[in-house]
């Protein structure tokens, strides 16, 4: 199971810093000019016209990502239409699409050879040593 944010930093913690007047990391939002920004009422304020928007993680390969995600999302669940302004018919809504993609290990090859190989693969991955370095905010 992966769950996670398209974005620098997920809606709701910019909602949570939104309602306590914080601020969120540089580099998490622009706004409706596309300047960088910290101020999380660009996502929320003004209640008309154009507003900010989250920064996708990892640059343009984030923002293929979500582009794929947000536009096969509602199509295939009762979720319902994309988030662009002119589906944003209510005043205080929660929009949280989600996008399940769901295989058979067996029709990769055996189911035993797929665990083998990702088990393998999983304990490579643990082997690294860890640096701390490159943190995102989150």
């Amino acid at each position: 199971m992966l769950d996670f944010a398209t974005s620098a930093v997920a809606q709701g913690k910019v909602r949570v810093a939104y309602n306590k007047r914080d601020k969120v990391p540089p580099g998490c939002l622009i706004d409706a000019q596309g300047r960088p920004t910290d101020d999380p009422a660009v996502l929320f304020e003004p209640e008309e016209g154009p507003r900010g928007a989250l920064v996708t993680f990892a640059g343009h390969k984030g923002y293929a990502l979500a582009m794929i995600y947000a536009s096969c999302s509602p199509r295939r669940s009762p979720a319902g239409p994309t988030t662009r302004p002119a589906n944003l018919t209510m005043k205080h809504a929660i929009w949280n699409n989600m996008l399940a993609i769901v295989f058979d290990p067996a029709r990769l090859g055996s189911g035993a050879s797929f665990e083998a190989e990702a088990r393998d693969f999983i304990d490579w991955v643990r082997s690294a040593p860890l640096t701390g370095a490159n943190r995102c905010p989150s």
